[in-house]
């Protein structure tokens, strides 16, 4: 859920998934990162994108565009990997672009009812003329984490995770 600070708004990062318009709330974002070779994952993996080394750390980065079923688009040197912390781990979610962090008014900030929307998004903000559906990053990196605790094996071969430029 988004920080409201004492001027009674919010901030969101607004970045795109493959061509759909997307926010998160910039608090749950620890860190946005350039697109960077990935190392691949062992075995098969619809959402692992492949695995990041920031700082001798092999972070598991998830394709975004399938956890949401979105088409797929192949990720470019413009591509970004957003870094989310959880209680147990960092994990990277791969996007199209992150395009701007604005502020919005809680007042402006509309709940969605839980049985019309997919299971990630939690309210709407305004955008210019449009809404954009607000992403609860840490419930979906939460999701995933009991498949990548598995990952922790791999992470112990660090000369196998190719270092992030």
């Amino acid at each position: 859920m988004p920080v409201i600070n004492t001027n009674d708004t919010a901030q969101f990062l607004i970045f795109r998934v493959a061509d759909q318009p997307c926010a998160a709330a910039l608090s749950g974002v620890s860190e946005i990162v350039l697109m960077a070779e990935l190392s691949k994952p062992f075995g098969p993996s619809d959402v692992l994108a492949g695995l990041l080394n920031i700082g001798g750390e092999a972070l598991p980065v998830l394709h975004l565009s399938r956890i949401l079923k979105l088409e797929d688009s192949p990720s470019t040197l413009y591509s970004h990997i957003l870094l989310v912390k959880t209680a147990k781990a960092t994990v990277g979610f791969l996007i199209a672009a992150a395009e701007k962090i604005l502020a919005v008014a809680s007042s402006e900030i509309k709940p969605l009812k839980a049985e019309s929307v997919k299971p990630f998004f939690h309210t709407m903000i305004p955008d210019n003329k449009a809404f954009v559906g607000v992403l609860d990053l840490q419930k979906i990196a939460m999701h995933y984490e009991s498949s990548l605790h598995a990952m922790k094996s791999v992470e112990s071969l660090p000369e196998m995770v190719k270092v992030a430029s």
